[in-house]
């Protein structure tokens, strides 16, 4: 009799196990929001259909930092949202860290801050032509990431957006690119080569912070300024072209940048940082006779070649 009663609950933890495990696996979750944006998900796959934007999914702590507060939640693997969406709201799959897969449609005009960060298994993104903005902090810590190709109406890449991705390789610029903002690249350390567009006018500070592959940066003539620490520890760079125009090199902008041997320094320049360089390989610098690219080499015990 009583193992006739053990078999008999073994039976039922068994039949309750497999029952949980498939409403686990196959429930099926749905919601919707204040502007038409619907949602609905169902064995980690995520739709996100409607017209219009959707919510901002961060909320403010009490201790002042912002948290995800979406209704799907963090397991989230693949997520395709549907043509009419127009904006990905902040956070929206923020620490999504199965996620691997996104499609976006050409609808999507804006996506909002942290919208992918710590999505650490995303291999790939496609973003839409008629994109015109990308949050800060975007796609912080997507590390598997290898290429992006930013549309044409963007104007800035943000703080942050693509801080720490350090799979990403190759990267390409719009030309209405105005502005490279703080840390946008910082720690990219597979990135080799990028172009940067004529147009961009600023490169804000530790925008390609210790990128150890970068070979080569052309700076175009619309570029008036260089923030401080812009290109420090990329000890892999060895050819750098300053734009003519240009009137300042901040401080530690080309540091620990070993493999810079030499550098022409055009006469527009009219003030350098004590530690514009650093710890770099800097041996040669090349400039007009009288500039101030003379007189910063002989003060800092650089040779001078008038060129």
């Amino acid at each position: 009799m009583k193992k006739k009663l053990l078999i008999a609950t073994i039976s039922i933890l068994v039949i309750v196990f497999v029952f949980v495990l498939y409403k686990c696996k196959f429930e099926k979750l749905s919601g919707g929001d204040k502007d038409g944006v619907y949602w609905e998900m169902q064995g980690g796959v995520l739709t996100i259909s409607g017209k219009g934007d959707m919510e901002q999914y961060s909320s403010e702590s009490e201790a002042n930092e912002y948290t995800p507060n979406m209704p799907w939640g963090m397991k989230v693997k693949k997520v395709i949202i549907e043509e009419g969406v127009t904006s990905i709201g902040s956070s929206a799959f923020e620490k999504c860290s199965k996620l691997t897969s996104v499609t976006i449609p050409e609808s999507v005009k804006s996506i909002g801050d942290k919208a992918f960060y710590g999505c650490k298994k995303l291999e790939s993104i496609t973003l839409p032509k008629n994109l015109e903005s990308i949050g800060w902090s975007t796609f912080l810590g997507c590390y598997k990431i290898e290429e992006v190709i930013i549309p044409e109406n963007v104007t800035i890449i943000e703080a942050d957006a693509f801080y720490n991705c350090t799979n990403l390789r190759k990267v390409t610029l719009p030309k209405n690119l105005e502005k490279i903002d703080a840390k946008a690249f910082w720690g990219c350390e597979s990135l080799e080569y990028i172009e940067l567009p004529e147009g961009l006018k600023v490169i804000s500070f530790d925008a390609f912070f210790r990128c150890t592959k970068l070979k080569e940066v052309v700076l175009p003539d619309s570029v008036d300024e260089i923030r401080s620490n812009a290109f420090l520890g990329c000890t892999a760079l060895e050819k750098v072209i300053l734009p003519e125009g240009l009137l300042t090199i901040s401080y530690g902008t080309f540091r620990q940048c070993e493999s810079l041997k030499s550098i022409y320094i055009p006469e527009s320049v009219i003030e350098i940082a004590d530690d514009a360089f650093e710890e770099s390989g800097l041996e040669t610098i090349y400039g007009k006779s009288g500039s101030y690219a003379e007189t910063y080499a002989k003060q800092n015990g650089y040779e001078f070649v008038e060129k």
